[in-house]
C-alpha cells in the first residue's frame, strides 16, 4: 500500500497575498471550498498559512451565529489583512514523506495542515481531513484483504467445534 503524503495531499492550492484583505481571502477560501490557504509575499515566497479558525477569530460577528446561518455573511474589519491573522512559521513536509511522518509532525506541532514541498516548491497541502480519508481507506482495505478468513472464523466460532475447543481449554487439555 502506498502510504506517501503525495497520494493523499490536495494538489490544488490557492495562495493568498499576506497584504490581501481578510474579506477577499475569506471569499476565496469559501469559493474553492477550502479550509486552509497558503499565504505568500509579493515575491511569491510562502510566509504562512491561514485557516478557517483564523477567520473565525477575526469575525466581527459571533462565529456561532455565522455558522448557524443567523447572519447573511461574515464581516471583518475592513483594515484587517491576512498577515494579521495568519499562522507562521509554516510547517512543511517533503513530498516523499510518509503519512506516519506527517501525523507525527501534526500531533507534535498541534496543527491541522502541512504544506508539502518538493525542494523549495510547494506542491500540495495535507490536512487532517486527508489523513482521515487515508485511515478510512486503509481500514477498508484491511477488511477486504481477508474476507475468506473472516468467513471461516465466523463459521468456526458458530459451530459445535468451537464448543469442543472451549471445553478442552477449560479442562486444561
Amino acid at each position: 500500500m502506498d502510504n506517501s503524503t503525495k497520494r493523499y495531499m490536495s494538489h490544488n492550492i490557492i495562495p493568498v497575498l499576506w497584504t490581501e484583505s481578510l474579506q477577499n481571502a475569506f471569499e476565496k477560501m469559501n469559493t474553492h471550498h477550502f479550509r486552509h490557504l497558503p499565504v505568500v509575499s509579493e515575491t511569491n515566497e510562502v510566509v504562512g498559512i491561514i485557516s478557517d479558525r483564523d477567520f473565525q477569530r477575526a469575525m466581527q460577528v459571533d462565529a456561532s451565529d455565522y455558522f448557524s446561518k443567523r447572519v447573511a455573511q461574515a464581516e471583518f474589519d475592513p483594515q484587517a489583512k491576512v498577515r494579521d491573522y495568519m499562522c507562521w512559521p509554516i510547517q512543511t513536509l517533503p513530498v516523499n514523506s510518509t503519512l506516519v511522518d506527517a501525523a507525527k509532525l501534526m500531533l507534535e506541532k498541534k496543527i491541522s495542515a502541512l504544506l508539502v514541498s518538493n525542494e523549495a516548491e510547494i506542491v500540495g497541502i495535507l490536512t487532517t481531513d486527508d489523513m482521515l480519508k487515508a485511515l478510512i481507506q486503509t481500514l477498508q482495505q484491511k477488511k477486504e484483504e481477508h474476507p475468506i478468513k473472516d468467513r471461516l472464523l465466523s463459521v468456526f466460532f458458530n459451530s459445535p467445534a468451537n464448543e469442543l475447543v472451549d471445553l478442552a481449554n477449560q479442562a486444561g487439555i
